[in-house]
This record gives structure tokens, sequence and C-alpha cells, in this order.
């Protein structure tokens, strides 16, 4: 079975970047990173969707090298596996006007599906709870921070992310979808500003 790398992988290429803009290829991604290598079957099956609908969005994500294919027979009739290149895909500065369009349209897929999660959950009462504990936490904080803070809080979400990859190793209790973004912002002057 291919094993995915514990390393980052820097999203370099526009190859690699035009592929993460499909909400289709985010979901992929982010279950191959839940659940670990997959059959396509096993794919369509978790998904709900069908294998077909998968084929184009798996071997665009393989043809980018986000995720890599082996067939070694281990999957059901020796069907090929998938699995991601690394457990974590990260965005190098830097980057131009065309990948910094392809960035943004990225980001909005993968807020677009946390929405509809979010939606979907609240529709479903499964945001309703007995217990004392929250089940879920939104939130949006404007902040001003320093560059030494802002290297304290990439290394807080450091630990976070591996938090959660270690909780998700039990695969045990409920699924949930973790999605933030951390940005600096443009702030508005109003005209009457000097």
């Amino acid at each position: 079975m291919p094993k995915r790398s514990s390393r980052t992988l820097r999203l370099e290429s526009r190859g690699q970047l035009e592929a993460l803009v499909s909400p289709v290829r985010v979901e992929i991604v982010e279950h191959l990173q839940a659940r670990g290598p997959r059959t396509s079957a096993e794919l369509a099956r978790d998904l709900a969707r069908s294998r077909s609908s998968l084929y184009y969005h798996l071997h665009r994500l393989v043809e980018v090298g986000l995720v890599t294919e082996s067939s070694d027979g281990e999957g059901s009739r020796g069907e090929a596996r998938y699995a991601l290149v690394a457990e974590r895909l990260a965005v190098p500065a830097g980057v131009d006007r065309a990948g910094t369009e392809l960035l943004g349209r990225g980001v909005s897929a993968m807020f677009r599906r946390a929405e509809r999660n979010a939606k979907r959950a609240l529709q479903n009462g499964l945001l309703a709870t007995r217990s004392t504990g929250p089940r879920a936490a939104f939130g949006s904080r404007k902040i001003w921070i320093t560059a030494e803070g802002l290297a304290r809080v990439h290394a807080e979400l450091g630990r976070l992310e591996g938090l959660l990859a270690r909780e998700n190793r039990h695969r045990e209790g409920n699924p949930y979808l973790f999605t933030f973004a951390l940005s600096p912002i443009l702030e508005q002057r109003s005209k009457e500003s000097p």
C-alpha cells in the first residue's frame, strides 16, 4: 500500500493550484487526508458519488503530483489505490498574479464546502446536543498581530493540525470538517480620514 509522507508539500505549480479549485477534488483530498489510501470504489462509496464521476478528478490529482496511484494488489481485485503525497499542503510565498487568482478560487472552494457541511449539520440536527460541551464552533475575529505573534499562531496551528491528525488515526467518534483561514486584510479607510 502506498504510504503518504509526513512532510509538507509546497504547492509550486500552476497545475497544482488549478487542481484545488474544484470542490470535488478538495473533497477527495480531505477524504484521503482523513482516511488514508483508498481505491476509487471505496472513495465512491465513502463520498456517495459514482466511480465514473471521480475518475477524471483522481487522475487530475495524480497528474499534478498531489496524489499517488499504485496497483499493488491490496485493493479489491488488485484495483489501484490513491494516496496523498503529503499529509499537509502549503502555499509558498511569492505567488504570481495568476497563482493568486487560483489560490482565491481554491479558498472559495474550501469555504463553500465548509458552508454546505455546516448547513447540512444544522438542518439535520447534528449540532443540537444535550451534553455539556459544544459540538461545533464557528467564528471570525479581526486581530492586529506582530510578526512574532504571527509566528506563534502558525506554531499553534501546526500543533493543532498534529492533534487533529493523531485524533483521526483512531477512526472513532463522529466525522468533522475543520476549515480555517488566517489572512492579512486591507483596512478600508473612510472618506473622511485624512
